[in-house]
């Protein structure tokens, strides 16, 4: 197998990857409870997760969002670790890989009050939001 024909697998892999994670964000969003159910049980009374998010979700780049963590003197506090918990996010459906460049944040996931359930999160663990 060629580089470019390796390198091709791996973009088609990853797009289906996506669109299997569209789609079972999609289903999920079909009922108010099961998406709060999702939220819940992905970010449970993890602050780190919510600071990895909210960090995304401002467009910082994973060294300063272990920076913010270490600040917090929350756990993860390093780029792999950064990482991992990135991983996790898109796991989930709460992030999602695009072609080129860096995890962004999966839209639509709001209005079922995700910013409301975070903020919750952080302030039943005293943490401090994001700037």
């Amino acid at each position: 197998m060629t580089d470019h024909s390796y390198g091709q697998r791996q973009r088609m892999e990853s797009h289906l990857r996506d669109v299997n994670h569209r789609d079972s964000v999609l289903a999920a969003l079909e009922k108010t409870e099961v998406a709060k159910q999702r939220i819940a049980d992905t970010f449970g009374s993890s602050p780190t997760l919510v600071i990895v998010y909210v960090g995304l979700q401002r467009g910082m780049t994973q060294p300063e969002v272990a920076q913010a963590l270490r600040d917090r003197g929350l756990p993860g506090a390093s780029q792999p670790q950064v990482s991992i918990a990135e991983a996790k996010l898109e796991e989930a459906g709460f992030l999602r890989q695009p072609p080129k460049g860096r995890r962004v944040v999966r839209e639509g996931w709001d209005e079922f009050g995700l910013n409301r359930a975070l903020a919750k999160i952080l302030r039943n663990q005293g943490v401090p939001k994001l700037g």
